[in-house]
């Protein structure tokens, strides 16, 4: 019996592979589907509510953990450091943040919410919540703690696997 989960209609036509390639059962593939499936309509939400996906995760950032580093910030929100130090200009434009040099460390630049961006940042989170829980009635609560726990099992082991492969980096070599 196929594991694989059914895909959106038309998925394993887009990918070119149908249900004999590499690629609808390949997991990295399985992962970004996925994401993009389950993250889309929230995203959708996010623009229609004025705020790109990534300002949206880094108001979540903020408001779980407020003053952060742009380099915390872009390691939680996985996005680039020198592409994300412009959209929290762009924020602190809006009035959503402000940027500061941390009082116990001079060399530091960190970032906080601003009272607009607390507001924003509670609304949004909010809003993330209802649509997990939709999601986690669609798998059923054992299935999703079962997914959450692989999901951060994979993100701690996946640094350590090197790549395989004809092209790969041979490390045994003296």
């Amino acid at each position: 019996m196929d594991e694989r989960p059914a895909k959106a209609d038309g998925a394993d036509d887009a990918a070119g592979a149908g249900d004999r390639g590499f690629v609808p059962g390949y997991l990295l593939y399985l992962l970004a589907a996925a994401s993009a499936a389950a993250s889309g309509v929230f995203h959708d939400e996010v623009r229609r509510r004025g705020l790109r996906p990534v300002e949206w995760r880094v108001l979540a950032c903020l408001n779980d953990a407020d003053g952060q580093s742009i380099g915390a910030l872009a390691a939680v929100t996985l996005f680039e450091a020198t592409r994300l130090t412009r959209i929290v200009d762009q924020m602190a434009a809006a009035g959503l943040v402000r940027r500061g040099i941390d009082p116990d460390d001079r060399r530091l630049r960190r970032v906080w919410l601003t009272e607009a961006g607390r507001s924003a940042a509670a609304d949004f989170v909010a809003a993330a919540r209802a649509h997990e829980d939709a999601l986690v009635a669609a798998l059923g609560t054992a299935e999703a703690a079962r997914l959450k726990a692989l999901l951060r099992r994979l993100s701690e082991i996946a640094p350590q696997i090197p790549v395989a492969g004809p092209d790969a980096p041979d490390d045994t070599r003296a």
